[in-house]
């Protein structure tokens, strides 16, 4: 019978270093992993999100100028982006029809007003000349 001693760190030692070389390498690739994936998350997810939320509320402040104005050509934020610049250019071009027929209706009523006092004048009028200074006066005003 043969009895050899060997103490752990001779024994286990070679073994001990590759396991810490190991778990240091995994720790490694796991940093660099998770660092792509959250680059990868903010540029495709995060970043057009803070985007819609940037433009919706500009949007609910009144500007209706705010777009996405995303340039990724596919996938789902890029058709998301697409439906709420559109919803924007509809919003934009809705009001500026409102914008131009409230300016149409102001029209209309200074002509409604101003054939209403004409119509008043010429009821009132007793000579011809006291109409037509009137009727001056009310087209004047």
């Amino acid at each position: 019978r043969v009895i050899v001693s060997m103490s752990e760190e001779v024994a286990y030692g070679e073994i001990n270093a590759l396991f810490i070389r190991q778990i240091i390498g995994l720790l490694v690739i796991s940093l660099l992993a998770v660092s792509l994936a959250w680059f990868w998350a903010k540029r495709l997810i995060l970043a057009p999100i803070e985007s819609l939320t940037s433009a919706s509320r500009e949007l609910s402040e009144g500007n209706l100028n705010a777009r996405m104005g995303l340039n990724s050509p596919v996938g789902e934020m890029a058709q998301l982006a697409k439906s709420f610049d559109g919803m924007a250019d509809s919003l934009e071009e809705r009001y500026r029809k409102i914008e131009q027929q409230d300016r149409e209706l102001l029209r209309t009523n200074r002509a409604l007003q101003t054939l209403s006092a004409g119509n008043h004048t010429l009821l009132r009028a007793i000579d011809e000349q006291k109409l037509l200074e009137e009727m001056c006066h009310t087209a004047v005003d």
